[in-house]
Formats: C-alpha cells, structure tokens, sequence
C-alpha cells in the first residue's frame, strides 16, 4: 500500500512538471539594464523657471519629460517648441541624461554655476535649441536669438542637406556678441558652389537676393562664412587645404641599387687580424676610452 501511494506521488510531481516546463520556457528572456538602454535615444531637456508657467511641470527639473527635445532631421540640434509659455522674462539651461551632470548654459558653458540662457517672449512661439554635434554645445532660444544657417549646393558634400534652412548643421553662431555671425565649413570639395544665408529655419528671410558663387581649388579647402545681422553682408573666405608634405609622399628607392654588387668587408671585432691597432685612437687608454680589453 505504501509502495502504491509512493508511486502516485511520483506521477503527481511528473504531470505538474510538464504543466509547468512549458510556461517557463515560452516566457520572454529578461534583458539586462545595459542591453535595455543602448537603443534610447540621447534625452535633452531644457529646464529652467518657465515650465510651471506654462503647464509642463516642475522648474529646474531636467528630469521633466514634458520639455524633451528631440532631433527629428538627425543634423544634430536638439529643439524644443512651445507656445505655452506666458508673456514675461525667464531663463533656462540645456541638460542631457536626466540629471545636472551634464548641463550647459551661455555660448555653450559647461562649468557647475554657468550663467543661465535669458529669454523673453510676448506669449508666442519659443524655439529652444542645443547644438550637440558641432563640439560647442552651443545653447538658445528664439525669437531671443536670430538662427541664421547656410544653404546651398555643397551641403550635402559635408555632411548637410542641400538648400534647406531648417538643416543646422551650417548653423552661424555669434559667441562675442558682436552681430557677426560665423560658420566655418571643413573639407569643403573641389568645385563651384553657391549659397544663401536663410534665417529662423525659413526661406521667409535669405541674404542676398541672388544666390553667391564661389570655387574651391583641388585638394578641396574650408571656408569660413560671415554674415552681418546689421548690414545683412554675406562674405565668404577659402582657405585651401595645405599641400601635401613632398617629403612625406615621394616614392620609396626601390631600383638605383638593385643591380649592384655589393661587399661585406669583417671589421676586427668579428676577427682580430692586427692586433696592434687595438687601441684605436686612444693608445694607452683604458676600455673605457678605447674599447678594446
């Protein structure tokens, strides 16, 4: 009797492993934190005294998902719009992770304590902008600030989009203050190119009315490009590339001795065949000073 309810026991434990085995095997493998990250996009988020104001929640929180910016056009600023934020002054940084680790405030400074971004706006549209790609992290906002990029033929060849305003990639910054703005395109190829400058991501504004010729030599060059905000001049310098050191680039001697017939002569040390000139320049001398023993 006691062997019958052992073996009852046993085909109770079988029948609820097979029940069980399968569920665990269908189940979805966990991913690790790491593996779970790698494909999220980088957040930027532009916290500062405004988003109460305007209903997105939290000040000073770069944590706030409500003021995520975004690069939908992959030319490496990030932009944030809203039209939410009431009339009034106000100011702000741009934060990437999540945190305070990373932040950064006026012309692009990085330092714990920088200055924060000023802003005013009349109640209307405010453009926020991060400029991650260009190595300035440059920050700011518009109507505040004027956003004046180059268009042209020769975008594309650097990484760009061809005669499109609201590709920053060619976007012109004035860092001093000076209504200068400035834009230095590098690797720019051989050939005949022309542009524009088109202002706030629009053809509403371009500078001049004609589109600007200019040649870049072979060997290709960078070009700096200036626009004033006052005069509205457009200008446009070439700096070709440096010549290739001849040094550097001459051919390897393969052939002036291929053909010789060359000798080997055994000095002393292989074979002391007159041992009187051991001493070498220094008769008399000890090793050290003449190197023979």
């Amino acid at each position: 009797m006691r062997r019958q309810s052992r073996m009852s026991l046993i085909l109770i434990i079988a029948l609820l492993a097979s029940a069980i085995l399968p569920m665990v095997s269908n189940a979805a493998p966990l991913a690790s934190p790491a593996a779970q990250g790698e494909d999220d996009p980088l957040l930027v988020t532009f916290p500062g005294n405004w988003p109460s104001a305007a209903g997105l929640g939290g000040d000073w929180d770069p944590g706030n998902l409500n003021i995520q910016a975004n690069d939908s056009n992959n030319d490496g600023v990030w932009k944030f719009v809203t039209d939410a934020i009431p009339a009034g002054s106000y100011e702000f940084k741009a934060t990437v992770g999540g945190t305070w680790d990373e932040a950064y405030g006026v012309n692009g400074d990085g330092t714990p304590g920088s200055p924060n971004v000023p802003f005013t706006t009349d109640g209307g549209m405010v453009n926020f902008y991060y400029d991650r790609d260009s190595g300035d992290n440059f920050v700011a906002s518009r109507p505040v600030y004027t956003i004046p990029a180059v268009v042209g033929d020769f975008l594309e060849a650097i990484g760009g989009a061809n005669w499109s305003p609201d590709n920053l990639r060619s976007w012109m910054k004035d860092p001093d203050g000076d209504g200068v703005y400035t834009f230095i395109a590098e690797n720019v190829p051989e050939g005949d190119w022309q542009y524009k400058v088109a202002l706030n991501e629009s053809w509403d504004v371009s500078y001049p009315q004609e589109n600007i010729h200019f040649s870049v030599p072979a060997g290709g060059a960078s070009v700096t490009f200036s626009y004033d905000g006052v005069t509205h001049e457009v200008s446009q310098v070439v700096s070709p590339a440096a010549p290739p050191d001849e040094d550097l680039v001459r051919p390897a001697i393969q052939k002036p001795i291929q053909d010789n017939v060359m000798y080997f002569a055994l000095p002393d040390r292989m074979w002391n065949a007159d041992p009187s000139n051991d001493e070498g320049a220094a008769p008399g001398g000890t090793l050290a000073e003449t190197g023979f023993l």
